[in-house]
């Protein structure tokens, strides 16, 4: 997966749970789907978003690609 590719996709809200939101990104011209987590903790005043574009989350994409959260999900 190329990190320019998915900037311009869009990520979706999936779920929230134990202090985690949790949103999907999916690579464009291909099937795959990533979800990755947003520790709710670290948003401060920000509002959760049902969609919004991914470059808005790239430093929680960053930070689950280094950490290896970024899971691979069926389409």
């Amino acid at each position: 997966m190329n990190i320019d590719e998915i900037t311009t996709s869009k990520a979706k809200f999936l779920r929230c749970e134990n202090g985690v939101a949790y949103y999907t990104l999916k690579v464009p011209y291909s099937e795959l789907v990533y979800s990755f987590p947003v520790p709710l903790n670290t948003m401060q005043d920000k509002v959760l978003v049902v969609e919004n574009d991914t470059v808005h989350f790239m430093d929680y994409i960053n930070q689950a690609i280094q950490e290896g959260t970024l899971i691979k999900n069926a389409a």
